[in-house]
């Protein structure tokens, strides 16, 4: 599935979870009041015998369907609210960096006097060094600092990534070769 798909579908769960909430009240208040023996009987008590004359100790021993629609209906927004939230957390682990974070990675890195990869400098990323000072086995003309994505791209393609691949992979976390990219 793309990320045109998954948006689409994130966007169908939202209007669909906005019409379900919309409607909610009404629908549990019909709920409630179909469910069988509603409003129950206060002197009623069971006895589990199947010949009850009572009415509502005859509705007592019937299946409810409205109480097994509910449970359901609970069953499945519970699942809908669980993976939403799991996806959220999934999400966030790769939400771009905030000019704020992007700062304070900066400053430590310059702190640490540790260069980052020549590459993704390039796009103003800083990343740590996989490979210092190397022509990935006389693939590069000159020597580079690399960090590991960079360096296989590298040895897979034989060149450094473009800048609109960088600019790829700092937005998606995906290095891959462009079409249109020239060698």
């Amino acid at each position: 599935m793309n990320h045109h798909e998954i948006r689409r579908r994130l966007n169908r769960c939202e209007v669909t979870a906005a019409a379900v909430n919309t409607r909610l009240g009404p629908v549990l208040t019909n709920m409630r009041d179909a469910m069988v023996g509603h409003p129950r009987s206060g002197g009623y008590e069971p006895t589990g015998r199947s010949g009850v004359s009572d009415p509502t100790g005859r509705d007592g021993i019937r299946f409810d369907e409205a109480q097994a629609a509910r449970r359901e209906l609970e069953r499945l927004v519970t699942i809908a609210a669980d993976a939403l939230a799991a996806a959220a957390r999934i999400a966030s682990n790769y939400l771009p960096l905030s000019s704020r974070q992007a700062a304070e990675l900066s400053r430590l890195a310059s702190a640490n006097a540790e260069p980052g990869c020549q590459s993704c400098a390039r796009v103003g990323v800083w990343s740590p060094v996989h490979v210092n000072s190397s022509d990935v086995g006389g693939r590069l003309d000159a020597l580079k600092s690399l960090c590991r994505p960079c360096w296989r791209f590298v040895g897979v393609n034989d060149r450094l990534p473009s800048r609109a691949e960088m600019e790829l992979w700092r937005d998606t976390g995906k290095l891959r070769p462009l079409e249109s990219a020239g060698r």
